[in-house]
């Protein structure tokens, strides 16, 4: 009886919001779950030779001066071939996102340097892949790919050095039915995850109903079912709910900020405003030669300001 109850809890249950950072890397940066990640890159890259096993590797890395900063990655992998992957989830704008990721891929290609004078400088391709819950360009697109190429005749000068963004935001589809490629499948999954609007059932029922190809569909059933709030073991559960509270107050900061900001800056816009219809008026009364005086108790601006007009 208890486990029909819990079968039927579980229907009904939520799933946790995969933006958050403990949660993106308990879907795709475990051992339990590499497949997941296997098949979202497979999905995305579309490798003439896809990718059969990953290895999942330090995400810390340690500065190479104590003035250097530290870097603590996502999600960082290598293949079968020996392909190397990065991959970030970032829900808040950050300063220079694009040089961020080209410190962090320069990074993975620097460690790949040997010692001794046998080494040629051979490089495995490295990829690094954002995910990003918002927009950082002024004409966004959902997904742009960027290589080393000659800016000329756009030959590929090296394809050691993959950068590629997705701009969640960007996507247009309303449904799974609507999504185009099947790598966006599974951003809008992460999407309605986010939102949390619908149930595990609801979100099982949906993915049942779509068209794409079975090993797809499989791969959306397991992160679902990965994500489902009544499949969380207690620590997990006590882990989510801590970086939850996290990401909410992060964004409830960043709100009050924002609305004081505002305040702030309407006070500010109507205080300079006022001062430059007082200048206006300080300039015409100093046109028709109106002593400095008079223009001064009228307007109440200092001598200095007055002289400057």
């Amino acid at each position: 009886m208890k486990d029909k109850e819990k079968e039927k809890e579980r229907g009904k249950s939520g799933v946790i919001n995969p933006f958050i950072d403990w949660s993106f890397k308990f879907l795709f940066g475990r051992e339990e779950t590499k497949d997941l990640l296997i098949g979202f890159l497979n999905e995305l890259l579309m490798p003439e030779n896809p990718i059969a096993d990953i290895t999942y590797l330090n995400n810390e890395r340690l500065p190479e001066r104590p003035d250097m900063r530290e870097c603590v990655f996502d999600v960082i992998c290598k293949d079968n071939l020996g392909n190397r992957f990065l991959v970030e989830m970032q829900y808040v704008e950050k300063t220079n996102i694009r040089e961020r990721l080209l410190y962090y891929a320069c990074r993975l290609i620097n460690e790949m340097g040997q010692r001794g004078e046998d080494w040629n400088y051979e490089l495995d391709r490295v990829y690094a892949i954002c995910l990003m819950d918002f927009i950082y360009e002024k004409d966004p697109v959902l997904r742009s790919n960027y290589l080393l190429r000659d800016i000329r005749d756009g030959r590929i000068f090296s394809d050691r050095l993959n950068v590629i963004t997705l701009q969640v935001p960007c996507i247009q589809a309303r449904s799974l039915e609507e999504c185009k490629e099947s790598y966006e499948n599974l951003l809008f999954l992460l999407v309605t995850m986010k939102e949390g609007m619908k149930t595990i059932e609801d979100i099982l029922t949906d993915i049942e109903a779509e068209t794409c190809s079975e090993e797809v569909k499989a791969m959306l059933r397991r992160v679902a079912q990965t994500a489902d709030k009544a499949s969380l073991s207690p620590e997990d559960r006590v882990a989510y709910d801590y970086a939850l509270k996290r990401y909410r107050d992060y964004y409830a900061g960043m709100k009050t900020a924002e609305e004081k900001g505002y305040d702030r800056g309407k006070e500010e816009g109507q205080e300079e405003g006022r001062k430059n219809t007082q200048r206006e008026i300080a300039k015409a009364m100093k046109d028709q030669g109106m002593a400095l005086s008079v223009i001064e108790e009228i307007t109440k601006l200092s001598p200095e300001e007055i002289e400057t007009l």
